[in-house]
């Protein structure tokens, strides 16, 4: 079992083990590619492969290859050093998990101390080999996982490994793996902070440009082992500006690249990133190594990752459309990848997802830039962040900052200025995309910020109607069959703002039990009810049809369309049966609401599809499983609400006899659906929801498995 190594977190993404430049080449294993995603290149064998020449006893030549690498400082076509791969050739066998195998490759390291005493790397390769054999012993697994034995061999050998490495350094002519080997010595042996910094600070005053050190540094800053949130961010953009004048930032975007490893799709959601640096970084990093096909996609991948298409569109998919699997996971990204960069959205576009009405997201904790992007996504922007932004060393881009926020029921521009303001920056609109940037940049921007009172004229009256709606009191009724034309009045007269129907049926009639909840909600259930979107306009709100611009009824398309509409109002009332809809605790008369409504519509839905779609649907594992499910949620919504309550641990109030018996027989039904349709009997007779059904006699039929499977 090889060590976590700095060298060794893209393995899953990269080229392993050795490069083929300057005459090296190792043997490449590369990781297979998914289907129809292209696979990096490997390089061709070459007589010099270290573990050859060391199975060969030829000490002499990997001396001579060693310090060849390391004066020349031969790189790959990644721009990677190759001597730190010289190394990890040779810290562990071929055969990890043999015993015999770790036995034999130290015999022969140490064959080749003993005949170039000497001979510093030689010291490097064998620390290294020592601190692979200790992390053998340890195993890969949790610190609870790991044997005493285990632990008891892990530390004997790290000690040993860093007595050889320490030895090595007080040679005459030390080399760069000694100082490598010796980091990852530090991380199993738990050094305090101080102690690691000062070895990384020896290595880097030996040589600044060996990019292994500032890798291993950063692993040990991560918070998974010895860091705080945001400190290898920090770390990494401080070493990146420390090496600006000859470099760039590409040694910052190098970095990232590599502790990407750790994170995957999670890399900007999980960290303190700052995108414009990153940006900076890998456009200096294209001028240092211009073909790199790793480092394309990488760089249009983050792009696309933080919603910035004008900065996709300039770099671009990779040359050759050789897009790497390790890089964009699933197979159809590359696809959507270019269909998002030929989108050609209009202000107006923009400024109607703004409008949007209700937006619900919580990021965090993650950095602002993190925030935004998730937001992009979520409502569909294109977002862009200001070159202006990375200005500056360490910390200094305010788009890097932590953020914690979580957005219920307000607007999506709302939230956008809300978070915008978190860094002291604002926001506007042109080409299409949402430009974020400081204040005193903003007028340079064409549209202002349609939400920010110091950019737009109309932002006050936006800000009271939101507040309106905030601030107003919980609706008093419910309305059983009424048509909207008739429920839209008194929800104006509520609310105080108005209301406009965009493309609905203001005779349709429905079923809302909405006492008590916020104005916010009613607007948003009200809304999927009638099938329609709630947007913010000046000066009150529109419900625009979802269908309105669909396309033609009675085609495939058009009935997808209502399929996915009733799937998210079923999605819903699961929210809200968990508590994770209004933040207020589990709503189980909303989601018995949303469930008595959603149902029905979904079944219509599908009955409306074409015969081959509809089986399709009908026979869907997984959808068979949403709709178990959602019958039986909608069973226990309707118990609870039997007995007067509107969530399990609420109080009771008082029913009349009818409307509880009503609510225990539309219970009932809906528990005999799920029963038959394969719920579980078993966890329905211990769930507590249903104990207001129990003195029923029909309960008896349920206990004895009666209309289920």
């Amino acid at each position: 079992m090889r060590p976590p190594l700095g060298i060794r977190m893209l393995t899953r993404l990269r080229l392993p083990l050795l490069a083929a430049v300057c005459a090296l080449a190792g043997v490449v294993a590369l990781t297979p590619p998914r289907p129809g995603l292209a696979a990096p290149p490997a390089d061709a064998d070459d007589a010099q492969d270290p573990a050859a020449l060391l199975a060969a006893g030829k000490f002499a030549e990997l001396d001579q290859l060693a310090d060849r690498l390391w004066q020349t400082k031969a790189k790959d076509d990644e721009g990677e050093w190759v001597l730190p791969r010289f190394y990890d050739a040779l810290n562990a066998p071929a055969d990890e998990g043999s015993a015999e195998a770790w036995e034999a490759h130290l015999k022969r390291i140490e064959g080749w101390i003993a005949d170039a005493p000497g001979s510093a790397t030689a010291r490097a390769v064998h620390g290294a080999a020592l601190t692979g054999y200790a992390w053998d012993a340890r195993g890969g697994g949790w610190a609870g996982s790991v044997t005493a034995e285990g632990w008891k061999l892990f530390h004997e050998r790290l000690h040993a490994a860093r007595e050889v490495l320490e030895i090595g350094l007080k040679l005459p002519n030390p080399v760069p793996g000694l100082y490598s080997a010796l980091l990852t010595v530090g991380m199993g042996q738990s050094w305090k902070p101080d102690a690691h910094d000062r070895i990384f600070r020896a290595a880097v005053a030996f040589e600044p440009t060996d990019w292994d050190f500032y890798y291993r540094r950063a692993q040990y800053l991560h918070k998974r082992w010895f860091g705080a949130y945001g400190e290898w961010e920090q770390f990494a953009l401080a070493s990146g500006e420390s090496l600006r004048a000859t470099h760039g930032l590409a040694l910052y975007a190098m970095i990232v690249k590599q502790m990407s490893g750790l994170h995957g799709d999670r890399l900007f959601a999980d960290n303190a990133l700052s995108w414009p640096h990153l940006d900076e970084g890998f456009r200096d990093l294209k001028k240092l190594v211009p073909g790199s096909l790793w480092n394309a996609n990488f760089h249009a991948w983050c792009a696309w990752v933080m919603q910035d298409r004008a900065s996709a569109a300039r770099i671009g998919p990779p040359p050759g459309g050789r897009y790497y699997g390790a890089v964009w996971g699933d197979e159809s990204a590359p696809a959507a990848f270019e269909a998002w960069l030929k989108r050609a959205d209009t202000d107006a576009d923009v400024r109607a997802r703004l409008d949007a009405f209700p937006c619900r997201l919580a990021p965090g904790p993650t950095s602002l830039g993190a925030a935004l992007a998730a937001l992009g996504r979520a409502a569909d922007l294109t977002l862009v962040l200001d070159a202006a932004l990375r200005r500056g060393a360490g910390a200094s881009d305010p788009t890097a900052r932590p953020i914690d926020r979580k957005f219920e029921n307000v607007p999506v521009g709302w939230a956008l200025d809300e978070l915008v303001r978190e860094g002291g920056l604002a926001y506007g609109i042109a080409g299409g995309s949402v430009y974020v940037t400081t204040p005193e940049r903003l007028p340079a921007i064409p549209q202002g910020n349609p939400w920010c009172a110091t950019s737009a004229a109309d932002s006050t009256s936006k800000r009271d109607l939101v507040a309106k709606l905030e601030q107003a009191k919980p609706f008093r009724r419910d309305f059983s069959r009424t048509p909207v034309a008739q429920v839209l009045p008194l929800v104006k007269e509520a609310c105080g703002v108005d209301l406009t129907l965009d493309g609905g049926d203001p005779a349709r009639e429905i079923d809302l039990c909405v006492a008590g909840r916020p104005l916010p909600d009613l607007l948003s259930l009200l809304a999927f009810q009638m099938g329609a979107e709630p947007e913010l306009r000046e000066g009150g709100v529109l419900l625009r049809a979802l269908k309105a611009d669909a396309p033609a009824a009675g085609t495939v398309e058009n009935e997808t369309v209502a399929v996915r509409a009733w799937l998210r109002m079923i999605e819903r009332a699961e929210a809200a049966i968990q508590g994770k809809l209004v933040g207020t605790g589990k709503e189980y008369a909303l989601s018995a609401d949303l469930f008595a409504t959603g149902l029905p519509g979904l079944d219509a839905a599908v009955a409306a599809l074409p015969e081959k779609q509809r089986k399709a649907f009908r026979r869907d594992p997984g959808m068979l499983a949403v709709i178990r499910l959602a019958y039986y949620d909608l069973a226990c919504s309707l118990a609870v609400c039997s007995a007067g309550k509107r969530s399990p641990k609420g109080a009771a109030q008082e029913l009349p006899e009818a409307e509880s018996t009503a609510l225990r027989d539309r219970a009932f039904d809906a528990l005999f659906t799920a029963l038959e349709q394969g719920w579980s009997l078993q966890h329905t007779l211990k769930d507590h929801d249903l104990d207001p059904l129990h003195a029923d006699p029909r309960w008896n039929e349920v206990v004895a498995g009666g209309r289920g499977k």
